[in-house]
């Protein structure tokens, strides 16, 4: 389970799956729930950066790759290579996550001592008691220190195999021979290459850790080549190299001949032991011919031999030692004295030629036969050996085992005499935590040599010389070790002024580029003449901007340029068809998957907002005009235009290339699954790889936030004034052939493509007010639907901040179309909202009978219009001057829609406390004054036609002001919303809900009270002497209707309701509640039972996939219609008999997963482990977010063509 564990975090379902059964035991899982619980933690299902969805996994715990990974087991567990690798990257992961490794180095596979092995079996260990064994392990050494190409995994295997041979215990006793060569000190000093089993004198491997490998014979050029491996190159290098230090041991040999008997040939090896690649040699160093130079290098020395610590030095080989060191004295020349000493000085290491000598054994054999006199005729005896001419060629190694574990923990290291004895490590702990098996190289290296070092004295004091002899002119690096954290923190110091020093280049050039900007301008608007104290407030601060042509990288050509009339710009976006704002609700609570017929009724009651307007335009058709109708309603709640934007410019010009060349690509693979609509302008930003269909055109002037329309120092009464002859005069006409003109001709086109027929238009004549209403709702459409993805709550701190940089883009094509269809239904309508020019025939019932009320009217509607129709950059003063106009009304239409949920006697009293009043600036003289007005027609009903909860409801005048303030929020927040936007200011934000309605007035620009809080009715704003003149005036509009159609009009007044944010059905917690309520519900359209029943989560419909029981003309499927008539092209359905979301966008499908995971965090598709299921809330509230946010292009990227038959 470990294994399976350190190779990928793996789910409970794997986990059971890939672990192996054990026959005959009944435990299993039992064991398997415990045992997981030991090693593993559980990982909730999370999501990734980019929304994919991840599965309950387990992960090993940190005591598990602390102590439990085995590298080895899980090789031997792997099925593929990578496997092994992915654990050897997760651990190091683990390691740099928990701050177990010091460095940035990669570690070391943290290789386990193995147990004790039954004493039924052999024990494979024994191996490591071999001198062949340790003859390679020196060879892979020596190629580790002066081999760069060795990799550190063949490194960190020896090191292992060095660990295990000193951990496991000797279980056979030395030879006669072996102890006598053990006891006597003699040292091996000449080996032949490949002959391992003749590199050392014992298998005893404390022994052989200290002894020094002096010269490598070599082969010479006669030598048969084929019981030989050698590289064919010269290491030009390594001659270099031969003057680095390097200690010589010069033995005290004489010229002497080998024994032709104990001569012994080069094996012949198959399967060579030096862990090396096929192609490299198989010798200890490279090998050329004969009459070339033989060259191995070595920068480090080793150090002398000692005998082991286990065998006591007696008098007897005091003997031994002194007559062979006479015999060899006599066989050397006069210069070769203090034979056995070693020399430490420069070694070129370069290969010699030297004449024939006497091997070391023949005369330690000769010792050994009794001939240990030092007379003439033994010398001479010894000098008459047959010469040896099989090897005349040799390499100076000088090297240990002990030496090259020194030597390659400094190069690990990167720094001399780099290990330091456990003894002298400053606040060193002993315990068994200082073995923690997690680090690199050195570390694993110092363990080993720690370990030796406690387990041999001799050892340990030989460690210590060859630190003197090989960095005796080194400072110990001791020192060091105590000033490692005086290091660390001159480390971070450095790193600290490199980011100081990086800081300020930034900034030096932050500020040049701005000097260049500012040099760049082209003109520069002077600040105007001082303007009243409103205007002060809201725009002194940008009087005086810097007026500029913004630039664009366009993302295909890379040039950057600004937008104009020849060349224009535009951002990557796409447009598709929205519904979400049509499923707001009034009420929540039933909102819920039907499993059972009591919820289903309960379903039916839920009123949603795209039924109730649809059924305000159809009451309002039936009794206005129809071109009335198309100005005071707003459309696109169901059907409407979402906009969407990457943020990347282009080029109109390139981007017509770019679909050409995308449309030349298809042409020529048309076998190929096409994954982009070419045809129908689709294409991927060739930046960010996003779906776009369109491209948005920006105007030269949209980066400037200057007005162009500034206002005059003036009152209430001039602002108004001005604005009417903004509304009566002419808009300036653009030049239609311009390249600009044609990209916003074509972006619209695209947006009235993106929809469905059936919800472009609510009339079926094509006038200029039914383009003007398209228009308007679309700009009303993306300024709601980023109300809703940032909570419902404008200005909140924890609500979502979306950016929309394609808005006021957007905006200005809206308006320059506004502009051309010169539509002007405000020029009346304007001086009945202000009360300028206020007369009688204004409220004739003559002129207004067949116009729609001002009561009635949507005001956020009118807000868009005016904005649309007046100059784009007009100054803040006029802008808050209409919010202030437009607030009034909404004001009064809340006050008379409230009026008529009270009973008579809170009316009357209201009227009799609004008699003391003298003005329209109180709650209780407008409420008073609306009721005076209203109850003369017969809009009131009787209190006992009312139910019993309004009838019995008692209103305060807190209570009532909470009601009006809660009433006109939503008219507030597309006002400050679409004033962020256009000033490019932000809303304040605020902590609680509480407080929105103030921040919103103060922002806007219609309270003047700077307090925290104000009142409703304190924001009111008359700029005529007679205000009750003016209310009374959209009263009486609003009786003549009233007294034609008393239902219609109570039901048309009731307009500022509070919805709710749109959400998807809630689902039961558990599945079993919805398999079995459906899986055998007969279809409402076919009455069968469908093979494969799906419910969409929009509205709970049950219908038939796969099937063409249910399909409608021109063979549509059940579900790919509903999907256009429920969500406008975009739904979401539930597949009973698997568990699994399947998601329709257009023309295009995918599976998005599953809501429901078992206990275990899982999917269960297709139900076929049949495990209970629950809901998850994690991944339900994903779904439902990509849905609000129309995300589901940009986050799913497996999508299928359904071709209507899904």
């Amino acid at each position: 389970m470990v294994a399976l564990l350190c190779m990928a975090d793996r789910t409970h379902s794997q986990l059971i799956d890939l672990m192996p059964e054990k026959c005959g035991s009944t435990l299993q899982n039992k064991d398997f729930e415990e045992t997981l619980d030991r090693v593993a933690d559980y990982k909730g299902p999370n999501f990734e950066a980019g929304g994919n969805m991840l599965q309950g996994t387990y992960v090993p715990k940190a005591e598990i790759w602390e102590h439990d990974y085995d590298p080895i087991y899980v090789l031997l567990r792997a099925i593929n290579r990578r496997d092994f690798q992915a654990s050897i990257d997760r651990f190091a992961e683990f390691a740099r996550q928990t701050d177990k490794l010091k460095d940035a180095k990669v570690p070391w596979a943290p290789f386990r001592i193995p147990g004790p092995v039954h004493q039924g079996f052999s024990d494979p260990r024994k191996l490591l008691h071999c001198r062949t064994m340790h003859s390679v392990l020196f060879t892979i050494l020596y190629k580790a220190v002066n081999d760069p190409t060795v990799s550190e995994m063949i490194m960190s295997l020896c090191v292992y195999l060095l660990e295990m041979s000193i951990r496991y215990p000797v279980s056979e006793t030395l030879s006669g021979k072996e102890l006598l060569l053990v006891e006597s000190g003699y040292v091996n000093n000449e080996v032949y290459d490949l002959d391992f089993k003749d590199w050392f004198n014992s298998n005893f491997i404390f022994t052989n850790l200290q002894h020094t490998i002096s010269k490598l014979i070599l082969p010479s050029d006669g030598c048969d080549s084929d019981r030989m491996e050698v590289d064919n190159y010269t290491d030009l290098n390594a001659v270099e190299m031969a003057s680095m230090d390097s200690p010589t041991y010069e033995l005290a040999v004489g010229e002497e001949t080998d024994n032709s008997e104990e001569q012994r040939a080069l094996p012949e090896i198959v399967a060579p032991l030096s862990l090396t690649a096929p192609d490299t040699s198989q010798a200890l160093v490279p090998v050329l011919s004969g009459s070339q130079m033989i060259v191995a290098q070595s920068d480090l020395a080793s150090s002398p031999t000692s005998s082991s610590e286990m065998m006591a030095i007696t008098d007897s080989l005091s003997f031994l030692q002194s007559s062979a060191s006479e015999q060899m004295a006599l066989s050397l020349p006069e210069s070769s004295s203090n034979s056995m000493t070693p020399t430490y000085g420069k070694s070129s290491m370069v290969v010699h030629r030297k004449p024939n000598q006497l091997k070391l054994g023949d005369v330690l054999r000769a010792i050994q036969s009794g001939s240990c006199s030092s007379s003439e005729s033994d010398a001479s005896e010894l000098k008459a050996l047959p010469p040896s001419s099989a090897h005349s060629d040799y390499v100076v190694v000088n090297e240990s085992i002990l030496s090259l574990l020194l030597k390659l923990h400094s190069k690990l290291s990167s720094k001399p005499n780099s290990y330091v004895p456990i003894n002298e490590r400053v606040g060193s702990n002993q315990d068994s935590g200082s073995e923690l098996k997690i680090g690199n190289g050195p570390h694993f290296i110092s363990l080993l040599l720690d370990k030796i070092c406690q387990m041999s004295i001799r050892n340990a004091r030989f460690v210590q010389e060859i630190r003197n002899v090989l960095w005796s002119s080194q400072p110990s690096t001791s020192s060091s070790h105590v000033d490692a954290e005086k290091d660390a923190l001159d480390k971070e110091e450095r790193r600290r002024r490199a980011r100081e020093r990086q800081e300020k280049l930034m900034a030096e050039f932050a500020s040049r580029q701005k000097a260049f900007m500012e040099t760049s301008d082209d003109t520069i608007i002077n600040e105007d003449e001082t303007i009243d104290s409103e205007s002060t407030a809201s725009s002194s601060m940008d009087d005086s901007v810097y007026s500029y042509s913004k630039k664009y990288n366009c993302v295909i050509c890379g040039q950057t340029t600004p937008s104009s009339e020849s060349k224009p710009v535009g951002l990557v976006c796409l447009l598709q068809a929205s519904s979400v704002l049509g499923h707001s609700m009034r009420n929540v609570e039933n909102f819920v998957l039907p499993c059972s017929e009591e919820e289903r009724s309960n379903l039916r009651c839920v009123e949603k907002r795209a039924a109730f307007v649809d059924r305000r335009i159809d009451e309002l058709g039936r009794n206005f005009s129809d071109i009335s109708r198309l100005m005071a309603v707003n459309i696109g709640y169901e059907g409407g235009i979402h906009i969407w934007t990457c943020g990347h410019h282009l080029h109109l010009d390139c981007h017509k290339s770019y679909i050409q060349s995308l449309k030349t690509q298809q042409s020529l693979h048309t076998h190929r699954q096409q994954s982009l609509a070419v045809d129908k302008g689709e294409y991927s930003c060739p930046l960010c790889r996003q779906l776009a269909n369109t491209v948005l055109p920006i105007m030269s002037d949209v980066g400037e936030i200057a007005a162009v329309v500034k206002s005059q120092p003036s009152n209430h009464v001039t602002l108004a004034s001005d604005l009417l002859n903004l509304i009566n005069s002419d808009p300036p006409t653009p030049q239609k052939t311009s390249n600009l003109m044609k990209a916003m001709g074509s972006i619209m086109e695209d947006m009235a493509n993106a929809t469905y027929p059936k919800y472009k238009f609510c009339s079926s004549s094509q006038c200029a007010e039914s383009l003007f209403l398209f228009i308007s709702s679309v700009a009303r459409t993306n300024l709601e639907l980023e109300i809703v993805q940032r909570g419902g709550v404008l200005g909140l701190e924890s609500g979502d901040l979306i950016s929309r940089p394609c808005f006021m883009p957007l905006l200005h094509v809206l308006g320059m179309h506004s502009k051309m269809l010169n539509v002007r239904p405000h020029s009346q309508l304007w001086p009945q909202i202000t009360g300028l020019n206020a007369d009688n025939e204004l409220h004739s019932v003559s002129l207004c009978e067949k116009e729609v009320p001002l009561l009635l009217r949507d005001v956020t509607a009118l807000l868009l219009q005016l904005v649309l129709t007046l100059p784009m950059h007009i100054d803040r003063a006029y802008y808050s001057c209409i919010a202030r106009m437009l607030y009034n009304v909404v004001y009064t239409q809340a006050v008379a829609a409230l009026t008529c949920r009270m009973s008579e006697d809170q009316r009357l009293s209201f009227k009799a406390q609004a008699a003391t009043s003298t003005s329209l600036t109180s709650l209780v003289s407008v409420v008073g004054e609306v009721i005076d007005t209203l109850e003369h027609c017969a809009l009131y009903v009787q209190d006992e036609d009312m139910d019993a909860h309004t009838r019995a409801k008692k209103w305060t005048l807190s209570e009532v002001d909470s009601e009006l303030r809660r009433m006109c929020l939503p008219f507030l927040r597309i006002a400050a919303l679409l004033r962020q936007h256009i000033y490019d200011e932000d809303v304040r934000t605020f902590d609680d809900r509480s407080q929105e309605f103030d921040r919103l007035v103060r922002f806007v620009g219609i309270g003047d009270n700077e307090d925290e809080s104000s009142t409703s009715a304190s924001c009111l704003t008359w700029i005529t002497s007679e205000p009750t003149t003016v209310l009374r005036g959209w009263c009486y509009d609003f009786i003549v209707f009233v007294n034609v159609a008393q239902i219609a009009a109570r039901n048309l007044l009731d307009q500022h309701v509070t919805w709710h944010q749109p959400r998807l059905l809630r689902l039961p917690h558990n599945y079993d509640r919805i398999f079995q309520h459906y899986h055998q519900r007969p279809c409402l359209c076919c009455k069968r039972i469908p093979k494969d029943p799906s419910i969409c989560l929009l509205c709970g419909r049950l219908v038939c996939f796969k099937e063409k029981c249910c399909w409608k003309q021109r063979s549509v499927g059940e579900a790919i219609t509903h999907s256009v008539v429920c969500g406008a092209g975009t739904a979401m359905f539930l597949a009973v008999n698997s568990s699994i979301i399947i998601v329709v966008r257009g023309k295009r499908a995918c599976l998005w997963g599953s809501v429901y995971l078992d206990g275990y965090g899982e999917e269960d598709r297709d139900l076929k482990r049949g495990k209970p299921l629950f809901l998850s809330e994690e991944r339900y509230r994903l779904l439902e977010r990509q849905w609000l946010t129309h995300s589901f292009d940009h986050t799913n990227k497996r999508w299928i063509w359904h071709k209507d038959s899904l």
